[in-house]
């Protein structure tokens, strides 16, 4: 069943209230670091009240995207990454696996139950790279940080060729799929901001950048939440069931895979290192590559993500000291 594309509004004015509503949360973002996501759940809300912020060119998203991994991998050294990363390759290598492989083999028994477009977007979310805010999750849970920016470094640098190859694998019988389009977008969108960071970040420029990418990164995330948000908000209204129940599958599988990564884990810190890899997906790059390679029906399933690991965010983050105490 093929999936219609659905074609960026010519005409589309970027919205200002999300802008203004980003920049009045900034303030209490940064009042304190314990409660540094409090701006998720309101920018989601935003996202599902409101209409036109779904009408953004997918350009812009792009964009967006691209600019806060830049930020994030200001600090990213490849050569003492990958020189750590041999040292525990075996295990690098079975969460890599993991991580492309667990979600699509969960959902593919169940694939008569969804339809064409619902059935291709949980297979590129689950099957998407793990984000860089695992890095701060690690921290804050008592994990590893260290390990987590290997995991996430390596997994993005191969999402090129591994997301779509699985997604051509697991979803290819359900809609129509350009494996060289999807593999040069993500390279694209991916590998470019990667790049420009490892030769910005030493510069003194890159050093600038650095000491404002937290709350500039956190405008842009929040401005990407509630743009990805509505740009599906028609289909979550139109059918709150079908909603409701991707969004109990991203649940199950967010919490499926972090429970496997943890007991791939060795000791206390990696264990929670691999749950927190595995449990949190860079559902944002999922849901722009699911607008500009399939369309609106297939985006579904990773905003879906995005609001499952938002929630999940915001429940770590307020329980995280106790977490730790506990350990």
């Amino acid at each position: 069943m093929a999936v219609n594309r659905r074609p960026d509004p010519a005409a589309s004015a970027i919205p200002e209230v999300p802008f203004t509503f980003l920049l009045f949360m900034l303030p209490a973002m940064n009042s304190t670091r314990g409660y540094g996501w409090t701006g998720i759940p309101a920018a989601t809300v935003l996202g599902l009240v409101w209409s036109l912020p779904g009408r953004v060119p997918h350009g812009v998203l792009q964009g967006l995207l691209m600019l806060i991994l830049f930020l994030s991998c200001l600090e990213l050294r490849p050569r003492v990454l990958l020189q750590e990363a041999g040292r525990e390759w075996r295990l690098i290598l079975a969460m890599l696996a993991l991580l492309s492989l667990l979600s699509p083999l969960l959902v593919l028994p169940f694939r008569s139950f969804f339809h064409a477009g619902t059935y291709t977007g949980l297979i590129l979310a689950g099957t998407m790279s793990t984000g860089l805010a695992v890095i701060f999750l690690s921290e804050q849970l008592g994990g590893s940080p260290g390990q987590a920016l290997i995991l996430a470094f390596i997994s993005s640098v191969l999402a090129p060729v591994s997301v779509p190859a699985v997604v051509s694998l697991f979803a290819g019988g359900s809609v129509p799929i350009d494996f060289l389009e999807m593999s040069g977008r993500t390279a694209f969108i991916v590998l470019i901001p990667l790049a420009a960071a490892v030769v910005t970040g030493p510069t003194a420029a890159g050093r600038k950048l650095g000491s404002i990418r937290g709350p500039l990164s956190r405008v842009i995330f929040l401005t990407l939440t509630v743009t990805l948000v509505s740009s599906v908000r028609h289909l979550v209204l139109l059918d709150p069931a079908r909603t409701m129940g991707v969004f109990s599958v991203a649940v199950v599988l967010s919490l499926v895979c972090g429970g496997l990564g943890m007991l791939l884990g060795r000791g206390g810190r990696q264990k929670m290192t691999f749950a927190t890899v595995a449990g949190f997906r860079n559902s944002t790059l999922a849901t722009v590559l699911a607008l500009t390679v399939f369309g609106e029906s297939v985006a579904l399933p990773p905003v879906m993500f995005i609001i499952t690991g938002n929630l999940m965010v915001v429940t770590l983050q307020l329980f995280s000291g106790k977490l730790i105490e506990a350990r």
